[in-house]
């Protein structure tokens, strides 16, 4: 009868002398073979009596591979992960192909974020998304789309492996989309080396890194969100709801799950109260507030003299001319919308409602066309940089009725904002 050996998956912390001891000395002395990445050899080569296989990075699969094979001669095999094995780890690359009649166990060890969270104070909180810059197992586009989509909501996101040599921009990138739904005077705590000798812990902002070479993958990144502060200038702290912020959540309760609807749409109201807006232009910013949970958002909507009800009047009698998918806010809709795809900007469009929110081709072309062609109002959401903000500001400074997202925000949930408050008013 065959007697088949075993494989120990284990978290390495932060690869610091100091994080190898207890469980884990035992686990490297008795071991018939350590797999390790080759920068934890120097760490673990006097604590270990078996062999000691080391790997470069990217070669997980290799590791995984091996321990199995060493696994079946029936060897005691030890698989040495950074972090948390089961945190961009180790454990789901053994665990996928390790087959049934071989032992496997996972210990788990303290992820980086943790460490690094520790020297900044506490910047996560409560909620909090983790994404991976690295796109050497993962492309660039699914990364970005994971980003697009966490900046939405208002929790703190921790990033790891920020950068490289061959990744200077990563991050700079990741700034530039997480910037189209937060401040980017949002908190951003940076920590390096952690527990290494050239340790290095600050905090900066959103707009401090946009345009920023990185290329030290030694880093975890934390971006702070609306409950984020910044006391004694070192600590980052984002409340996980002691203090009770004016966070908006619309969600019903269903036969399928349980949710929960807190309504504070009174509380915000009263807070803009001060700011004297008219009773149109109020609903308008509670809607987009409501879509987004982004209360800077209130300072950079403008809206023309008399724009509202020129809009409303467009849409009542006129065709809507669009590049976005409006369904979702629509398709129950009992008004009678005549909603038609932008797809150029040409004399069909004359004394229509154009809304551009994602391309931003056709915003240059359409700001470029304002004394060409009669357009009949404007909604202007597009994010970015560069020329963006120029362009939206062009629209704002015009004649022309609109409502127009300033600054570098925007987005789609800005957009259905907008648009559904707009259709309340029909």
């Amino acid at each position: 009868m065959v007697k088949y050996g075993t494989i120990t998956i284990v978290g390495i912390g932060a690869g610091r002398p100091s994080d190898i001891c207890g469980v884990l000395e035992k686990l490297i002395d008795s071991a018939d073979v350590i797999i390790c990445y080759y920068k934890y050899v120097d760490q673990i080569k006097e604590l270990a009596k078996g062999q000691i296989i080391s790997y470069n990075q990217g070669e997980e699969l290799k590791r995984s591979e091996k321990a199995i094979s060493l696994a079946e001669e029936g060897k005691r095999v030890l698989i040495i992960s950074s972090g948390d094995p089961g945190i961009f780890g180790m454990a789901g690359a053994i665990l996928s192909l390790v087959p049934s009649y071989i032992e496997c166990e996972v210990i788990p060890g303290i992820p980086a974020l943790s460490f690094a969270g520790a020297k900044l104070g506490s910047p996560i909180g409560g909620d909090f998304a983790l994404v991976s810059l690295s796109d050497s197992l993962i492309p660039w586009k699914y990364i970005a789309y994971n980003l697009d989509n966490v900046a939405k909501a208002d929790i703190p996101i921790v990033i790891i492996n920020p950068g490289s040599r061959g990744r200077k921009y990563h991050l700079a990138k990741a700034m530039r989309i997480i910037a189209r739904y937060r401040s980017v005077d949002t908190p951003v705590g940076v920590a390096e080396n952690v527990g290494l000798q050239n340790e290095k812990v600050y905090i900066v902002t959103i707009r401090d890194l946009l345009d920023k070479e990185f290329t030290n993958q030694n880093t975890t990144i934390f971006v702070g969100c609306s409950r984020t502060i910044v006391r004694e200038g070192k600590w980052m702290v984002t409340d996980r709801g002691f203090f009770k912020h004016p966070v908006l959540l619309e969600v019903d309760i269903t036969k399928e799950s349980y949710k929960e609807k807190i309504d504070e749409r009174k509380f915000v109201e009263k807070s803009l109260e001060p700011q004297g807006f008219s009773s149109p232009t109020l609903e308008i910013i509670l809607s987009v507030i409501e879509k987004t949970g982004d209360f800077s958002l209130a300072s950079l909507i403008k809206i023309g003299t008399g724009s509202i009800e020129k809009i409303l009047e467009i849409i009542r009698e006129r065709p809507i001319y669009t590049d976005t998918d409006l369904s979702i806010i629509t398709k129950n809709c009992s008004k009678n919308l005549n909603i038609r795809e932008l797809k150029e900007i040409n004399k069909d469009i004359e004394k229509s409602l154009v809304i551009i929110n994602e391309n931003k081709k056709l915003l240059e072309e359409l700001v470029n066309n304002l004394r060409k062609i009669e357009i009949g109002g404007i909604i202007a959401t597009t994010p970015g940089f560069e020329k963006i903000p120029t362009l939206k500001k062009t629209i704002a400074d015009s004649s022309i009725p609109h409502i127009v997202i300033m600054g570098n925000k925007g987005g789609i949930s800005v957009t259905l904002g907008i648009v559904e408050a707009l259709i309340k008013m029909i």
